[in-house]
Parts: structure tokens; sequence; C-alpha cells
């Protein structure tokens, strides 16, 4: 016996457009559900990481201001060790303080200064012979200084004083001439010169002395 399907055909595909319409309705808010998610998951992630950001422009704002503040303490250093450097050219000032204590102790009321200086300089001397090595029964001399004397020249490093000044009468004068000549950091004091003139109703005498300092020394190039 035959079936005869009594349910419209338009019915039929009613069903199944319903049955489409519904699933992609499914779709459509799995897909709007799962983009809430992303979204709320992305608001998060920003609310966890921008203080993490701030701290980072914190740092990176302290990490310039300490290289600005270290280009600073290097420029400061090169300036401190060119002042250094010039200070080790003039031997520091231990040595000026010396001079100048010896200077000080040497003075008396009858005696000032009109100007001091202090110099150093370095100096050749002249070449001298030196004396061949014996050894033994022989002279030994090195082939190319053969047939005449070896010779050396040494430089010294000179540092001089030199003070102009007055005094009130030669007794004044010759005691201070004599308290600088023992003095252990001043060497070689010579008078140059002296003349009296007047002065404000009084008498003075111009002078000029040189000395040297006690820490000369030589070197061979």
């Amino acid at each position: 016996m035959a079936e005869i399907d009594m349910i419209p055909r338009s019915y039929r595909d009613a069903v199944r457009v319903a049955r489409g319409v519904r699933l992609f309705g499914g779709c459509l808010a799995g897909v709007l559900v799962l983009g809430a998610l992303l979204i709320a998951g992305l608001h998060w992630r920003i609310a966890v990481e921008e203080p993490r950001l701030a701290q980072l422009r914190a740092r990176t704002a302290l990490s310039d201001a300490a290289s600005k503040q270290l280009a600073l303490a290097q420029v400061a250093k090169a300036t401190l060790e060119q002042r250094l450097a010039a200070l080790a050219a003039l031997r520091g000032a231990g040595e000026i303080a010396r001079v100048g204590v010896a200077i000080d102790q040497s003075l008396n009321r009858g005696v000032w200064f009109k100007q001091l200086r202090f110099s150093r300089e370095e100096q050749l001397l002249p070449a001298t012979p030196v004396a061949a090595p014996q050894t033994g029964y022989l002279v030994v001399l090195p082939m190319e200084e053969v047939g005449k004397p070896a010779e050396t020249r040494t430089w010294q490093l000179s540092k001089n004083i030199e003070i102009s000044g007055e005094a009130i009468d030669h007794a004044a004068l010759t005691a201070f001439l004599n308290r600088l000549s023992g003095q252990p950091a001043i060497a070689d004091v010579r008078f140059l010169n002296s003349s009296g003139r007047a002065a404000e109703g009084a008498q003075v005498i111009d002078f000029n002395v040189t000395a040297a300092t006690r820490s000369q020394r030589g070197a061979t190039p």
C-alpha cells in the first residue's frame, strides 16, 4: 500500500528555515559572548599593565636624569683632572707651602716684600766626560765611541725664588738674609743688589734676592 505524505512542502521548508535561523542565532550569540569576554580580558590587561607602564616611564625619566648628572659629573671630573695636572706640574701645594713657611719664618718687622716669584724650569747641564768602565786588563768602549771620550748630558730641574723688597736698614736686611739661608727648605741664597732711597720722610733700602729650593734633582734622558 503506498504511503501518502500529507505534510505540505511549504511547512517543511519553514521548519528547515526556522532551524537554520536558530542555529545562526546561537552561533551569533556565542560570538557575541566570546567578544564580550575578549573585551573584558583586554580591559583587565590594560588595567594591570598601566601601572607597570607608569613605573617604566618613571624609571626612564630617572635614568635620563641620572645620565645627565653623570655627564655633568664627567665634565666636572675632567675639569678637576686638568686642575690637578696643573698643580702636579707645579709639584703640588706642599712644596710651595714649605717655601712659604720658610720665608715667613725668616721675615722680621724691618723687612717687607714688593714681589715674590716662584719659578720652575729645566736646564740642560754641560756635557761631561765619563770614565770608561774597567774590566780587568782591558778597557771596554762602545764601537761608535772608540777614539773619543763618552759624554753624558743631564737635565736639572731648577726651582728658584726671586724676591724684591724693602728694608728699614741694613741690619734688618742682614738678619733676614741670615735666617733665610738657615732654612732647611731654602738653598743657594744670593743677594743681588740694594739701593737706598727716601720714602715718606724716611730712608728705606730696596733689595733683590734669589734663592733655590733643596728639592732639585737631575735626570738623564
